[in-house]
């Protein structure tokens, strides 16, 4: 066998659903597999923070190691979340395929986002040997043709999109608008059971293919799209991004589905482990460390001294039309700040385009430092709609805790002007929803200390 005909089936056993996966190869790989995605993250936290990924941390990701190490470097959380994904299509297509291996429903595949449980399942999988009434037990291809059908796939598209849809609409309702939670159990387990069930529907008994699963997963997701705008659940900018989080998702699950076409045993099976899977899911949401604060950091040089920096920095006028096109998409910009009274104590209000941050004042070091808790905020963005709406992760899933403005003296003719805000975020994946979060803090401390800078230099 040439080199390239040993990759072709090291790719394959790796990415592909098709074919077994023995017990040893699985527990072998998964190690292995580990070790590789250990190093990566490593490498990764370590790169960015100085910091390093204790093995506790990586096998745990509920206390946040990850996220806590890497914190103003949106490229390293954007590489935390490819890594992710990348090493998540291998788990589960070796997952599912050892559990149908066995004779389980390939859905257990998705407890490999649930922390620990994962290993314990890993393990059960990878020491457990076949039934023996079917020692030579071989899991449908997912990708083979069961029977030659001739007849359109368009009338069982329709109908696997509508179950889709029916899936998805049904835990957002229980998990997010019910449970006011939106993390794993929302942008995960509901996307795969989505896909599950609309790949099962589609392609009982006909000819199946990756583009054709690839396109289902793609429609579900849009019809989902079309749906929720439809009935002002949500807007096109974050329906945008879910969308770009969850196809892949869906394309696991509708794959997972058409695992299960065939064998009714494996079905009721599914439905039964789906059951016990949602409740895990929500208590692994339950578990997430919310609490967290996260901080982000802006700096401009200003050719002035901080006596004349000090009277823009507390209070300052209208700052003109948005700049930037994370605006004009929606993202809540600043226009003007204004303060009562002086000293700690006092109240700022920096008014945005959605309404007023209100800030109680901790700390006034003039002409140095202002400080100040947020009492109350805006909501942080206005969703692009034809209705007028207010989704539910608008309400304190990215929250803004307190800020800082610091005038730091670099000589006798500049100083730096240093912008501060911690926050915090209940959302997940959260290096995700970070990343984007501090894109949009970064935008907007920019227009406010550019703002300043135009001021005092000008005065």
């Amino acid at each position: 066998m040439t080199n390239a005909a040993r990759l072709r089936n090291g790719l394959r056993f790796l990415f592909s659903f098709e074919g077994p996966v023995g017990g040893r190869s699985y527990l072998l790989t998964g190690c292995l597999l580990m070790l590789l995605k250990y190093a990566i993250d490593f490498t990764i936290v370590k790169s960015a923070s100085g910091h390093s990924l204790t093995p506790l941390g990586f096998l745990v990701p509920l206390i946040g190691e990850h996220i806590r190490h890497v914190q103003d470097q949106s490229s390293a959380l954007i590489a935390l979340a490819f890594s992710g994904v990348f090493f998540l299509w291998i788990a589960v297509a070796l997952t599912s395929r050892r559990a149908l291996e066995l004779g389980v429903s390939p859905v257990i595949a998705a407890t490999l986002l649930l922390p620990l449980i994962n290993l314990a399942v890993m393990v059960t999988l990878g020491l457990s040997s076949s039934p023996s009434s079917a020692p030579n037990r071989r899991p449908p291809s997912a990708l083979e043709a069961t029977e030659e059908a001739d007849e359109s796939l368009r009338p069982r598209f329709g109908r696997a999109i509508l179950s889709g849809l029916v899936v998805e609409c049904a835990l957002y309702s229980l998990l997010a608008i019910g449970a006011g939670r939106l993390g794993a159990a929302l942008f995960f387990f509901t996307p795969f059971a989505a896909g599950a069930v609309a790949g099962k529907l589609a392609f009982e008994r006909r000819k199946r293919s990756f583009w054709q699963a690839l396109r289902l997963a793609f429609l579900v997701n849009l019809a989902g799209v079309g749906m929720f705008l439809l009935l002002g659940l949500d807007g096109v900018l974050c329906l945008t991004i879910g969308m770009l989080i969850t196809t892949p998702i869906t394309l696991l699950g509708t794959v997972i589905g058409m695992l299960i076409t065939n064998d009714a045993v494996i079905t009721k099976k599914s439905y039964l482990a789906s059951a016990i899977l949602l409740p895990l899911f929500v208590l692994n949401d339950e578990l997430r460390d919310d609490t967290h604060e996260y901080v982000v950091l802006s700096s401009i040089e200003i050719a002035a001294q901080p006596e004349d920096i000090w009277p823009n920095l507390i209070e300052f006028g209208e700052l003109g039309p948005p700049d930037h096109w994370i605006f004009d998409l929606g993202i809540a910009w600043p226009h003007r700040a204004r303060i009562e009274g002086r000293g700690v104590g006092a109240v700022r209000y920096c008014e945005f385009s959605t309404g007023p941050f209100v800030e109680p004042i901790h700390t006034w070091d003039e002409p140095y430092v202002l400080g100040f808790d947020v009492s109350s905020q805006p909501p942080p963005m206005t969703e692009t709609t034809p209705w007028t709406i207010h989704p539910v992760h608008l309400d304190g899933y990215i929250e803004s805790v307190r800020g800082e403005l610091r005038v730091v003296r670099l000589d006798d003719q500049r100083c730096r002007l240093e912008g501060r805000t911690w926050y915090r975020v209940d959302m997940w994946p959260t290096s995700l929803f970070r990343a984007l979060a501090e894109f949009s803090i970064h935008r907007v401390h920019e227009r406010v200390l550019k703002h300043i800078q135009t001021r005092t230099e000008r005065s």
